[in-house]
């Protein structure tokens, strides 16, 4: 082996090593926090996991959401159906870009589709009280209730 070789093998494990201790730190460092936030963050799952819900939009399209069981993801319906993800901190949600079906419906129901939508994208927090979700966007509300 050359000398050039030999010096950049030495700076890969220094690199390696250095990299190695930074991670481990910032993870002792951060884990109590870490800990506590994700405690925060699984109570708020668990009074959405496994949840249906249901409610109209002021022209009358009915939209279901529903919240998977386990992970961070939801599903429903109002003209297409639709999937996401979720993030959750307190009571402080983030829905996450949504995939949808692509059909065409009556124009009043599109609009209310659309409308809904633009509401998860800034939809910032939630509140349960019994089977009544009430989700937050900016100084809108939309309140949904228990589906079967």
């Amino acid at each position: 082996m050359g000398r050039l070789t030999i010096v950049y093998i030495f700076a890969a494990a220094a690199v390696a090593a250095l990299a190695s201790t930074a991670v481990t730190h910032c993870t002792q460092r951060d884990a109590g926090a870490d800990n506590a936030a994700a405690s925060v963050r699984a109570e708020g799952a668990q009074t959405l996991a496994g949840r249906k819900f249901r409610t109209a939009h002021q022209n009358g399209t009915p939209i279901t959401l529903e919240f998977a069981a386990e992970g961070y993801s939801f599903h429903g319906r109002v003209v297409n159906n639709f999937r996401g993800s979720y993030s959750i901190d307190g009571n402080n949600i983030k829905f996450g870009q949504t995939a949808t079906t692509m059909m065409m419906g009556l124009p009043d129901a599109m609009t209310a589709e659309q409308d809904f939508f633009r509401f998860l994208e800034a939809a910032d927090r939630f509140e349960i009280s019994g089977d009544t979700l009430t989700l937050h966007a900016g100084g809108k509300t939309m309140v949904f209730e228990k589906a079967e």
